[in-house]
């Protein structure tokens, strides 16, 4: 297995401009997931502040959580301002390319546009391919409204570095221009279009962060109930599964998650589903019938993430019916934390675990 190029040294995590770039690509969920409304509601904890770290997590992310915390949180546009939302995801688009383009072009992973049953992708092939039977699908994080596949090459360029497979990284259109209906079709003509090219099923993965983790769980099954294959494995981080807002730790770590809140997300999922369709499972994947031939699936998360319940209730979801799916939890960490400090070693196991699960399962 290829080693990873990702420096263990936690004071990298302290220089400002560190703690502005990882703040800036932690899966744009800094930008997307707040947009200076009040919490949601009333956060459990009667602790006044921040709740503060356990001693247990590593040393660079009090000061992260702090960042984080401080990190200006744009004004997000009402659900069906279309111009409005696309002038917001590229400017945010065009400052995150810039800021992670040093360390993309650092993997020496190389990347060309395509298209996929008429679907936009990024390719990204590592400098020494391990095998070019194998593939691993990508779905970005962004809340659904927020994000291009353009903005968010480092977390599927150190995909492909560590995997050494070649890494297809979807493109799909963005609420409000698409809802759930279209980006979830999306997602099941990039697979047949790369079966169509003589790729395998169960020589493809995929992985998503965040809405890209949802997109993938509830795509997954749309494939499957349109009778097209699925692949070999699924990796999903912190992924975003109950539009419906209905998971406890919605609540109970309002306090201690310094990036999402429902009031942030509540604008870009009314941007994505209507309200009648909030639990459907191809939006809503938590609420989906697993007990068909689901493949195996790694759910990571953090236990500081108000997404938390997310992750269980999907886990819980999926065991129950019979699906060989393995819950990954890290203490301490946030939402996304594997892109959010990826030098950090909590990212770094998440990562390893993520790439041994992929390759396992894709070269089996």
């Amino acid at each position: 297995m290829s080693e990873f190029n990702f420096k263990s040294d936690s004071r990298s995590m302290h220089t400002a401009p560190r703690r502005a770039f990882l703040s800036a690509c932690g899966a744009l969920a800094a930008a997307v997931a707040a947009h200076g409304a009040a919490r949601a509601a009333a956060p459990v904890s009667s602790l006044p502040g921040p709740i503060p770290l356990p001693p247990t997590v590593s040393d660079g992310w009090p000061r992260m959580f702090a960042d984080l915390a401080a990190f200006p949180k744009p004004a997000l546009p009402s659900p069906d301002d279309v111009e409005a939302w696309d002038a917001l995801r590229q400017r945010l688009a065009a400052m995150f390319e810039e800021m992670s383009r040093e360390r993309v072009a650092a993997t020496g992973v190389r990347s060309r546009k395509g298209t996929l049953g008429g679907v936009p992708v990024i390719w990204l092939e590592p400098p020494h391919v391990r095998r070019r039977d194998c593939l691993i699908v990508y779905a970005h994080g962004g809340a659904y409204t927020l994000g291009t596949a353009g903005s968010t090459l480092l977390a599927p360029a150190q995909m492909a570095l560590a995997t050494g497979f070649c890494v297809v990284s979807i493109d799909y259109t963005t609420a409000p221009r698409a809802k759930w209906e279209r980006t979830t079709g999306d997602v099941g003509k990039v697979f047949s279009a790369l079966y169509a090219d003589g790729y395998a099923p169960r020589r493809i993965g995929c992985f998503g962060d965040s809405a890209g983790g949802g997109l993938l769980a509830g795509a997954l099954l749309r494939m499957l109930d349109r009778k097209i294959p699925l692949p070999a494995a699924a990796a999903l981080w912190s992924p975003w599964t109950d539009l419906d807002f209905q998971g406890d730790t919605l609540l109970t770590l309002a306090a201690a998650d310094p990036i999402v809140s429902t009031e942030a997300l509540r604008p870009s999922r009314d941007a994505y589903v209507d309200a009648g369709e909030r639990r459907n499972p191809y939006a809503s994947p938590v609420y989906g019938d697993y007990s068909k031939s689901y493949p195996p699936t790694l759910v990571q998360c953090g236990l500081r993430e108000v997404l938390l319940s997310d992750s269980v209730r999907l886990y819980q979801a999926m065991a129950a019916g019979g699906v060989a799916v393995t819950l990954d939890a890290y203490e301490g960490m946030p939402h996304v934390h594997q892109t959010m400090a990826d030098t950090s070693p909590e990212a770094q196991r998440a990562i390893a675990k993520t790439v041994a699960f992929l390759i396992g399962h894709i070269e089996s």
